[in-house]
C-alpha cells in the first residue's frame, strides 16, 4: 500500500510536496522521478521486499520505463516465471509491472490479479499510462484541463498542484442521496476518478481512457457439490496467495459469515495463531458483533484484540475521517475502522477483511427481496393492503408501511432498488433542501437495460456503485490514516470468476442470501455463525445522533460561512436537525460528513 502521484510538466518542487501530503500512506521510503515533461513521485509502505531495491521509482534495464505503483500483485511471481528474457534486480511485484508492459504493452493489465493503481512512463514513447483494479480497490484520481494533467492516490495532493477547488453542486446532492460520488465524479470540477476496471493514456495533447475489463454472467453446469467444492478450493488458494507479506498481518473479525470465513482459512494456512480484531461498542441500540467474534476466537484458537468505541470519541475523530477521505462518504462505519485500524497497527501492517462477499453472493437484502419481488410481481396490486396499517399489530406498522411503498414497484428493479437503498434522502428530499442533483433513475436504471437475471444485475449494480465508491473506498482511506494495507481475498479474481459462473440460486436461495458460501462453510465454522442473518457492520448511529451529534451538527451549520460555500438553506437544515423530523435519525449523519468535509476543503 502506497501513495503515487503525478504532473505532465518537470517541477521537482510540486512533486515533492504532493508526496509529503500522502506521507501517511507510505511512510517508510520515498522516492520521485523528474525529466523533460513528466514529474511521478511515491511514498512506500513497505510490504514485499523491505530492503531499497524494493524503493520506488523502479525502472526497466535499460531507464527509459520507470513506474510508480500502489497495490500487490499476487499472481506476480508467476507473471515473473514468464519473463525469461528479463533481468530483474528486486523481488517485487512493482518491478515486474515494469518488464510484464516491456513484454506484451497494455495486454498486461489484463494478466494482473491484484488490488493496483498505477503509474508508467515509457519515455520513448513520450506516453503516460494509469490503471487501476478490476473492481476498485485502490483508489486514483486526475485532473485533465487545457493541457495541464494531475493524478494522485487522493485528491488533497492534486491541490497542491495548484488545482482550483471548484465545488461541483450536483455532488452534494449525490452524498445526501446515496452517501458517496458515484464514478467518475467528484466533489470537484474537473477532478475525476478513474473508474475500476479501467486504463488511460497521456501522450502529449491526446488522452484516452479504455475498459479492459468488465463482470460478466455466465451460469456454469455443475451441480451444488461441484460448486461447494470449488468454493473451499478456490477461496483457500485465494486467501493463501494474499498472505503474501514480509511484514505482520492479521485480520478484522466482525463475526459475520464473510470475516469468520477469511479467519477460518487463514487459521489453515499458518504456524501461529491468527491475530484478529473486533469492534463493538457501549450502546444497547445495535446487535453485539463481539459475542459472535468471541465464538470464532475460541474456534480458531486466534491471538485477538477487542476494541470498544463510546460516543465521546465520535466526535474527536470526525475531522481527520472527514480530511483523509477527501470527499463526505456517509459511511458511519468509518469510525469504529478508524479506532480499530488504530489498535490493529500496533500489531500488523496487513489485514484481511470481508469486504465484497455480499456483493459478490447476493448477500444483501435487495438481492433477496428485489429478486422475490420480480419473481411474484403478480402481487404487486396488494400493496394497497398494506396501507391500511390499523389493520396490523402496532410493531408491525413499519413493516405495513414498507410493504405498501415497495410492493408496488415490484416490477420495476431500479426503483425498488432506490427505495430499498435510498428512503432517507430520495430525489424529492434532495430537491425540498434546494440542492441540484442527479436523479436516482438516471444513475441507476441502465443497470437493469439487459437480459440478465436480476440477481446478477444488482450483484453488477453494487460492485460497481456501492462497493467501489464507498465501502473499498472508506477501507482504503481509512486504513491508510494509521498506514495499514487492507486485502480482501473475496475480491481475488479467482472469486470473481467463480461467482459471475455460479447459477443465481446458488447465490439467493429464496430469503437465504450468499447461499453457496453458507453451504461450503459448514463443517469448517460454527452454526451459529453460518446461521446468522446479514448483519451490516452498523454502529449506533441512533444513540450518537442524540448525543453527540444533534449538537456538534447544529454548531457547524450556525456557520455563516458553512452555509454559503454549500448553497443550502439554514432554515431546512434546521429542520432535519430536529428531533421531531420523522427521518431525524437517518439524515443526521449524510449532514455531519457534508459538513465536516466543508470546513476542510470549502472555508
Amino acid at each position: 500500500m502506497c501513495g503515487i502521484v503525478g504532473i505532465n510538466w518537470d517541477d521537482k518542487t510540486i512533486i515533492q510536496k504532493m508526496m509529503k501530503s500522502l506521507a501517511h500512506r507510505g511512510p517508510d521510503q520515498f522516492g520521485h522521478y523528474v525529466n523533460k515533461g513528466i514529474s511521478l513521485g511515491h511514498q512506500r509502505l513497505s510490504i514485499v521486499d523491505l530492503s531499497e531495491k524494493g524503493k520506488q521509482p523502479i525502472y526497466n534495464e535499460e531507464g527509459d520505463i520507470c513506474i510508480v505503483f500502489n497495490g500487490e500483485i499476487y499472481n506476480y511471481q508467476k507473471i515473473k516465471n514468464e519473463l525469461k528474457n528479463h533481468k530483474f534486480k528486486s523481488d517485487t511485484d512493482t518491478e515486474v509491472l515494469v518488464h510484464a508492459y516491456e513484454e506484451w504493452g497494455l495486454n498486461a493489465i489484463e494478466r494482473l490479479n491484484g488490488m493496483f493503481a498505477f503509474a508508467l512512463y515509457d519515455s520513448k514513447n513520450k506516453t503516460l499510462v494509469l490503471a487501476r483494479d478490476r473492481v476498485g480497490i485502490k483508489p486514483l484520481y486526475y485532473y485533465w484541463k487545457a493541457g495541464k494533467f494531475v493524478f494522485a492516490s487522493e485528491i488533497k495532493a492534486i491541490f497542491e498542484a495548484g488545482v482550483p477547488r471548484k465545488l461541483r453542486m450536483d455532488a452534494i446532492g449525490d452524498v445526501l442521496q446515496y452517501g458517496f460520488t458515484p464514478s467518475p465524479e467528484t466533489m470537484w470540477q474537473d477532478i475525476y476518478k478513474l473508474p475500476s476496471g479501467h486504463y488511460a493514456i497521456l501522450n502529449g495533447k491526446n488522452f484516452e481512457i479504455r475498459q479492459y475489463w468488465d463482470i460478466t454472467f455466465n451460469s456454469g453446469g455443475g451441480n451444488l457439490d461441484y460448486y461447494t467444492a470449488s468454493f473451499r478450493a478456490m477461496f483457500k488458494q485465494s486467501v493463501k496467495q494474499q498472505l503474501m507479506s514480509d511484514v505482520p498481518y492479521g485480520a478484522y473479525l466482525s463475526g459475520g459469515l464473510d470475516s469468520s470465513s477469511i479467519v477460518a482459512y487463514m487459521s489453515q494456512q499458518v504456524d501461529k495463531p491468527v491475530k484478529t480484531f473486533t469492534v463493538g461498542f457501549d450502546s444497547s441500540d445495535v446487535i453485539d458483533e463481539t459475542k459472535y467474534a468471541s465464538m470464532v476466537v475460541k474456534h480458531f484458537n486466534t491471538e485477538h484484540q477487542e476494541v470498544i468505541v463510546n460516543s465521546d470519541q465520535v466526535i474527536k475523530a470526525l475531522p481527520t475521517i472527514a480530511y483523509h477521505l477527501d470527499e463526505p462518504i456517509a459511511n458511519a462505519a468509518s469510525i469504529p475502522l478508524y479506532y480499530m485500524s488504530k489498535e490493529a497497527k500496533k500489531k500488523v501492517t496487513v489485514v484481511l477483511t470481508g469486504n465484497g462477499g455480499d456483493e459478490l453472493f447476493g448477500g444483501y437484502r435487495q438481492h433477496k427481496l428485489i429478486s422475490l419481488a420480480k419473481k411474484y410481481s403478480y402481487l404487486k396490486g396488494i400493496g394497497s393492503i398494506f396501507k391500511k396499517q390499523e389493520l396490523f399489530p402496532s410493531k408491525y406498522s413499519r413493516y405495513a408501511k414498507f410493504a405498501s411503498e415497495f410492493m408496488p414497484l415490484a416490477d420495476n428493479p431500479s426503483k425498488a432498488y432506490s427505495k430499498l437503498m435510498y428512503k432517507t434522502f430520495d430525489d424529492n428530499a434532495v430537491k425540498e433542501l434546494g440542492v441540484p442533483h442527479i436523479s436516482a433513475d438516471q444513475r441507476i436504471a441502465p443497470f437493469f437495460s439487459n437480459s440478465d437475471n436480476v440477481v446478477n444485475q444488482l450483484i453488477k449494480l453494487d460492485m460497481k456503485f456501492l462497493l467501489a465508491e464507498n465501502y473499498l473506498m472508506v477501507d482504503d482511506k481509512i486504513n491508510m490514516i494509521n498506514s495499514v494495507e487492507s486485502r480482501v481475498p473475496y475480491l481475488d479474481n479467482l472469486m470473481i470468476g467463480f461467482a459471475s459462473n455460479l447459477p443465481v440460486n446458488y447465490k439467493v436461495h429464496g430469503l437465504t442470501g450468499k447461499y453457496i458460501v453458507r453451504r461450503a462453510m459448514r463443517g469448517i465454522l460454527p452454526s451459529v455463525i453460518i446461521n446468522r442473518n446479514k448483519y451490516g457492520f452498523t454502529p449506533p448511529v441512533k444513540k450518537w445522533s442524540e448525543t453527540v451529534l444533534q449538537k456538534h451538527c447544529n454548531n457547524m451549520f450556525d456557520d455563516t460561512a458553512l452555509i454559503k460555500s454549500l448553497g443550502v438553506s439554514k432554515d431546512k437544515i434546521s429542520n432535519i436537525l430536529n428531533k421531531n423530523n420523522p427521518e431525524f435519525h437517518n439524515r443526521i449523519f449524510p449532514l455531519t460528513m457534508l459538513g465536516e468535509w466543508a470546513k476542510r476543503y470549502l472555508i
